[in-house]
């Protein structure tokens, strides 16, 4: 079909399969190229078929789920990758941005609104769950609670090599990128970042980075995330707007 969207499924889950298809069923723009269950053939298919989009739920780790997306993105660069997942944590969605993700959608919230999210994506937008912004931004309020002795920028609780690592988790590197940065071994890494959680009573990556920006330990310009997350909430109100402009574009029915 000309000027048609083509989509490549790639889910382990036979149930989250039907559903995706269901939800394309009524959409006349997109064509499903092929279905599949693993990530071996979600990378063969990609870079065979080339589609506009593919679809990711593979519920995979966070650091695997990364590697997987870099491969697919090198291999066929005009792919817009969208990840489907039904849990929201902060680490996993960072890393998956990082790695060159255009969406992440939640099977619970998201799939009325799959035509309008794609075709943003496909216009060079990104998108993420306004459920999932809501809870990161949240997380100030949280770092709001803690006293007021986190305020001094160099306070002794935190050592250089926490203060540099609290850096590079906030341009949003992975651990073995902060393991090249820092000539330390991944281990070494993740003992270190526990120690910061256990400092910062923070349980995830991104309220660490969220706390430091709070307490000055960071600057906003460290923050690599904030520019694509104010991206993203503008591209969330632009569906909103043209989601209410349908509906006011609706004739009335004749009865």
């Amino acid at each position: 079909m000309e000027n048609s969207i083509s989509i490549l499924i790639a889910s382990r889950n036979e149930e989250s399969r039907k559903g995706i298809i269901a939800s394309l069923a009524n959409l006349n723009d997109f064509i499903i190229s092929d279905v599949i269950n693993d990530e071996t053939d979600a990378i063969i298919k990609t870079d065979r078929l080339k589609p506009n989009v593919i679809i990711l739920d593979l519920q995979l780790s966070a650091e695997y789920g990364a590697n997987i997306v870099r491969i697919i993105r090198r291999r066929s660069p005009s792919t817009a990758i969208v990840i489907l997942c039904d849990k929201k944590d902060d680490d996993f969605i960072c890393s998956a941005f990082k790695s060159g993700i255009s969406g992440l959608l939640l099977k619970d919230e998201d799939m009325y609104k799959f035509e309008l999210i794609v075709k943003l994506i496909l216009s060079g937008g990104k998108y993420v769950s306004v459920s999932v912004i809501e809870r990161m931004f949240n997380t100030i309020s949280l770092v709001n609670q803690f006293p007021g002795q986190f305020m001094e920028v160099n306070h002794p609780i935190f050592s250089p090599a926490e203060r540099c690592i609290i850096t590079d988790l906030a341009k949003g590197f992975s651990d073995d990128e902060i393991a090249d940065d820092l000539h330390l071994s991944k281990g070494s890494i993740r003992n270190i970042i526990t120690a910061i959680r256990r400092k910062t009573k923070m349980k995830s990556r991104i309220g660490i980075v969220v706390f430091s920006l709070v307490y000055g330990l960071i600057r906003l310009d460290d923050f690599g995330m904030w520019n694509e997350m104010r991206d993203i909430i503008f591209q969330e109100s632009k569906i909103n707007c043209e989601r209410t402009k349908k509906k006011r574009g609706r004739k009335p029915k004749v009865s």
